[in-house]
């Protein structure tokens, strides 16, 4: 409930439970960060895989270890957005966890974080579902969805 604190959530839908997302959402309104927490295995299918000298398991998108402890997340941060944003019902709240909210936690006054002229034109385009259409890094596009025409 500190207003000098921000609060870091990985919401990969395993970490937290929704009633918690819910709680410090109120509590902490405009200063949560989302975080993926995600390991090597993101993207990758169900199976094994090394983690700094152990094994996780993925499985349905669960990375475990041995003992059933969580072992990082195999969820990708777009979809981190996605949950908050049905969590909370703030499309523009969750936008805000990953971009205004970390660069003015980290004191990055080098245009992260918002859209600005002179800014850095690093740019992640999503649709009205906040589904990745296209990322542009340094004023170069990077990603785009294959619909999507571009210059």
């Amino acid at each position: 409930a500190d207003p000098r604190v921000v609060v870091g959530l990985i919401l990969d839908q395993h970490h937290l439970d929704p009633i918690v997302v819910a709680l410090v959402e109120r509590a902490a309104r405009g200063r949560i960060s989302l975080v993926s927490d995600a390991i090597a295995a993101l993207g990758l299918p169900d199976g094994n895989y090394p983690l700094g000298g152990s094994e996780v398991t993925v499985r349905d998108g669960v990375a475990r270890l041995r003992d059933g402890t969580l072992a990082g997340s195999a969820t990708a941060l777009d979809a981190c957005v996605r949950a908050f944003a049905a969590l909370t019902g703030s499309a523009e709240e969750a936008v805000a966890s990953v971009t205004a909210v970390p660069a003015q936690l980290l004191s990055l006054a080098d245009g992260r974080g918002r859209l600005e002229v002179g800014g850095r034109a690093d740019v992640v385009l999503v649709d009205a579902e906040l589904e990745v259409q296209a990322t542009i890094v340094g004023g170069e596009v990077a990603f785009a969805a294959e619909w999507l025409e571009w210059p």
